[in-house]
C-alpha cells in the first residue's frame, strides 16, 4: 500500500490526521522493505522542508525518518541508501539528512552508518566521477579537442567493470541538475546515479578568472564530497576527474592520508584523465608533473585502458577484468568515425595513445603481481598524415 499511496498528498493533509498516520506507520516500521522505506523517507523529508509545521508534527516526522534508517542493517541499509540517493533532483540522502533539524538524530544516524560499515562484507566500490571531459565531451569543461562530442571511449564501460554505485561530482550549477540527469540517461544509459552539484558562482568566475574558478570548483567538490562521504563510510571510493577544471586540486585532497597496503586495494583511488592543449594533440600534464602527482596518490592517464591498468596494479580489478576491458575500450575507440575528430593529427595521437596503453597492458599481464605501476609518458608526436 505504501508503494501505491500518493504519499506527498497524504502527508500534506491536516496535521492532526497526518500525525495519526505517522504513529500508525511508526508501529509497522520493522515490516517495511527498503523500497517502501525509501519512499517514506523521501516524502517525510519533502514535508519537513516545506516549513510551517507544528513542533510536535516535525518531531514525529524526524523520529520516523530516524527509525526507518536506524532499524535497517547490512545489505538492506546499503540498498535503502542507494534508493534514496537515486530518487531524483533534490531528493537524495544529503537532502533528507539536511531536513532533520535535531543534531542528536543526525549524530546517531552517522554513528549507525559507521557501525554498519565495520563488517567485512560492507566494503564496496563506489565510483565518484566528474562528467565533462572525464566521461563526456560537450559544452562544459576545459581543454582542446581531444575527442569528438560524445562519450569518451571506455569511461562508462570501466565504471561497469568496477560495479557498485556511481555518483557524479560535477562543476555544473544546481539549475542544470535535471538536464544533467536527462543527458546521463539519454547519452550514456545511466538511469540511477547521484549527482552532487557545483555552483553558478564558479561557472560565472570562469569567464573572468579561469584559475580562480578552477580553484573554487575544486574546493566546492571537496566540500560536497565531504558531506556525502560522511553518509557512506562503507565505500571504497574511486575518483575519476580530468586535468581541466579543479579536479586535480580536489584529487590531491581526496587522496591525502590514504595509507598504502600492498595486500589490499586502497580505500581511495584518484585517477585524472588528461586533457590536451588547443592543438588537440599535446597532453596538458608533463611527465614531471605526473610523477609528482603519482607520489601523492593521484594517477594521470591518457586513455581508459591506462586507467584500468593502474586499477589492476592497485588490486582494484583483476587480470580477467583488465584483459576484457582493454578489448572493449579499444573497440569503442574504433567505432568513432575518423573524420569526426578535429583533424587527422588529433586522431593519430589518440590512436597512438591507445596502442601504447594496450602494449602496456600486455606487459602488465605477462608480469603478473611483479609488475610495477607506471607513470604514463607524454604521448608521442603522431606521424604526419600522408598527403
Amino acid at each position: 500500500l505504501i508503494l501505491q499511496a500518493p504519499l506527498a498528498l497524504v502527508l500534506s493533509g491536516e496535521e492532526q490526521c497526518v500525525t495519526e498516520v505517522l504513529r500508525a506507520l511508526s508501529a509497522q516500521v520493522d515490516l517495511l522493505r527498503p523500497l517502501a522505506r525509501s519512499r517514506l523517507v523521501g516524502a517525510l523529508a519533502a514535508r519537513l522542508k516545506s516549513g510551517k509545521l507544528q513542533r510536535r508534527f516535525a518531531e514525529l516526522a524526524e523520529d520516523l525518518i530516524f527509525r526507518l534508517l536506524a532499524s535497517c542493517v547490512g545489505p538492506d541499509l546499503w540498498e535503502l541508501k542507494t534508493l534514496i540517493d537515486t530518487a531524483g533532483t533534490g531528493n537524495d540522502l544529503m537532502s533528507a539528512f539536511a531536513a532533520v533539524s535535531r543534531p542528536s538524530i543526525r549524530t546517531a544516524l552517522l554513528k549507525h552508518f559507521k557501525d554498519q560499515a565495520q563488517t567485512p562484507e560492507a566494503r564496496t566500490n563506489h565510483v565518484l566521477s566528474d562528467i565533462d571531459m572525464t566521461v563526456w565531451v560537450g559544452a562544459f569543461g576545459a581543454g582542446g579537442p581531444k575527442f569528438p562530442t560524445g562519450p569518451i571511449p571506455g569511461a562508462i564501460s570501466l565504471f561497469g567493470v568496477l560495479g557498485g554505485r556511481i555518483t557524479f561530482l560535477s562543476a555544473r550549477p544546481p539549475v542544470w541538475e535535471s538536464r544533467t540527469r536527462s543527458q546521463l540517461l539519454n547519452d550514456t544509459g545511466i538511469a540511477e546515479a547521484t549527482v552532487l552539484r557545483g555552483t553558478l558562482q564558479n561557472i560565472a568566475m570562469a569567464l573572468v578568472d579561469p584559475t580562480e574558478a578552477h580553484r573554487g570548483m575544486g574546493e566546492q567538490k571537496a566540500k560536497e564530497f565531504g558531506r556525502f562521504a560522511d553518509l557512506h563510510p562503507e565505500a571504497r571510493w574511486i575518483f575519476f576527474g580530468d586535468s581541466g577544471e579543479g579536479d586535480v586540486e580536489f584529487a590531491v585532497k581526496f587522496a591525502a592520508g590514504v595509507l598504502p597496503d600492498s595486500r589490499l586495494p586502497p580505500d581511495r583511488v584518484a585517477l585524472i584523465h588528461d586533457v590536451v592543449v588547443d592543438d588537440g594533440v599535446t597532453p596538458k600534464t608533463s611527465r614531471e608533473r605526473r610523477e609528482a602527482l603519482s607520489a601523492l596518490g593521484v594517477y594521470v592517464f591518457d586513455t581508459y585502458i591506462g586507467a584500468a591498468e593502474m586499477l589492476y596494479h592497485l588490486k582494484v580489478i583483476d587480470e580477467w577484468d583488465l584483459r576484457q576491458f582493454a578489448q572493449v575500450c579499444s573497440d569503442e575507440f574504433t567505432e568513432i568515425p575518423t573524420n569526426s575528430f578535429a583533424n587527422s593529427s588529433v586522431y593519430l595521437a589518440r590512436r597512438q595513445e591507445m596502442q601504447r596503453d594496450l602494449q602496456a597492458v600486455t606487459v602488465a599481464l605477462s608480469e603478473g603481481d611483479s609488475a610495477e605501476p607506471r607513470v604514463t609518458d607524454e604521448a608521442p608526436t603522431p606521424a604526419r598524415p600522408a598527403a
